[in-house]
């Protein structure tokens, strides 16, 4: 080894414990720094224009890491969300390691609208915290609004369709008892099940029955076929024509029936649907099939329309309204007098009496005319029963009574009004009063009124 290298060897021999402490110390200084550095850090959202999500909806939120957190071995940490909502959920609360290097994700699922605070912990200490908007979704709302019928200001022929089959299947016509198809004897069941076929009561069973609707009842009519959600299907002597036996039909002119006599809430509308089913027999025909009626101006003046129209004045008043005439005023101002509880003098008569001085003989022609299209036109069935819901010749504001929900006031309206507004008004006062009050609880139902009111 020659003298030069020797004294290399040496140098530097003398050098590494100096160079050892320099490297010591620049580590342990790097070290302290980043150790100052390890804040917690901030989060933010990554999309700087973020300020809300819709309620009712699922979004994927994506949260920037900012700030220095060092950590020697890689980047993995304890991240925690919390947040001060229970009606938001997230897919994910916890994670070890940041995604991309500064970002992690979730998605968060919202119930109805508020304001949230979204916290973040990292290692167990606190970091700031996020508020986030959780707006009302109008295109939820739209869509509840669609299938809330309280909520629709016009009714499709398939929202017709459904209300009539919902009703038919709600309305139990009882329970009917099985039958041996090839026997046709009756069938018996016992406390632990075991079923019989005998023709009469076994001891110690009782009948095997199950329920049965009226929208699997049959009719009798056209075929023994049954209700299902046909309508105005009933064969009589008066009957809507067969292009108009259509829901098309019945939702475009019930939607005018609305429009045009103030029935413009849902209590109305259900109140009013509950009257016509009645009136019609559960939507099956519009005109009532009945002799020796006792009607004024006798069976020519029985019930027609979705609520009968009865009575020759009554005829003459709707008349009037259609043709913005005043004959009724007339018969009104120079009829006989009768005596209180008497029947009125009826038209025809007053037009003998006075020799159709005020009601000519052409115009009694069309009023008759009339009569028959309020129950061959499904537009005069439903204006009829429009017009005598709005303006019945006792002043009787049904709206009202509609909007105070009294079931027994608004059936008194359409069935016997002159008692109507009696302070003892009864059930009784009331022609098939159990089946309206009946009636009017199924189109409660079949409405969800109370969820959609």
């Amino acid at each position: 080894m020659s003298p030069e290298t020797l004294a290399m060897l040496r140098a530097y021999d003398m050098l590494l414990p100096h160079k050892f402490d320099l490297l010591s110390s620049a580590y342990k200084k790097h070290t302290d720094t980043m150790e100052e550095k390890a804040s917690v850090p901030t989060v933010s959202f990554k999309d700087k224009k973020l300020k809300s999500v819709k309620e009712n909806s699922t979004t994927l939120l994506t949260f920037f890491i900012n700030g220095e957190y060092v950590r020697l071995g890689g980047t993995k940490y304890d991240i925690q969300l919390t947040c001060d909502s229970k009606s938001v959920t997230f897919s994910t609360t916890s994670w070890s390691e940041m995604e991309e290097g500064f970002t992690i994700k979730t998605k968060i699922t919202t119930k109805e609208p508020e304001v949230i605070n979204i916290a973040f912990k990292f290692d167990g200490k606190e970091s700031n915290s996020l508020n986030l908007v959780v707006a009302e979704n109008k295109d939820v709302e739209s869509k509840k609004q669609e299938k809330c019928l309280c909520k629709k200001s016009r009714w499709s022929a398939e929202d017709l369709k459904q209300i009539v089959t919902k009703v038919r299947k709600l309305e139990s016509m009882g329970e009917v008892q099985y039958r041996d198809e090839k026997t046709n004897y009756k069938k018996w069941v016992d406390e632990k099940g075991n079923i019989v076929v005998s023709k009469n009561k076994k001891k110690g069973y009782k009948p095997y029955t199950y329920s049965i609707s009226i929208f699997d009842y049959p009719t009798g009519e056209l075929g023994n076929k049954t209700f299902k959600d046909r309508i105005f299907f009933s064969d009589v002597s008066e009957k809507l024509e067969d292009s108009e036996r259509t829901y098309d039909e019945f939702a475009k002119q019930l939607n005018a029936v609305f429009k045009n006599y103030e029935i413009n809430n849902c209590l109305r509308k259900i109140h009013f649907l509950t009257q016509i089913y009645h009136e019609t027999e559960r939507f099956t025909k519009t005109y009532e099939s009945r002799t020796d009626s006792g009607y004024s101006g006798g069976d020519a003046y029985v019930g027609r329309g979705l609520i009968h129209i009865t009575n020759d004045f009554n005829y003459l008043r709707y008349y009037d309204h259609v043709n913005f005439s005043s004959y009724f005023a007339l018969y009104k101002k120079y009829r006989l007098k009768v005596p209180k509880n008497s029947p009125e003098e009826t038209v025809d008569n007053f037009n003998i009496r006075t020799e159709n001085k005020h009601i000519s003989e052409e115009i009694m022609e069309d009023v008759n005319k009339l009569s028959k299209l309020v129950a061959s036109k499904m537009k005069n069935a439903c204006d009829a029963a429009g017009w005598y819901w709005k303006h019945n010749d006792n002043n009787i504001d049904i709206n009202a009574l509609a909007d105070k929900d009294d079931i027994l006031r608004v059936s008194a309206a359409v069935n016997h009004p002159s008692v109507a507004l009696s302070k003892h008004l009864k059930a009784g006062d009331v022609g098939g009063y159990t089946d309206r009050k009946k009636y009017y609880d199924l189109f409660l139902k079949v409405f969800d009124y109370e969820n959609c009111k």
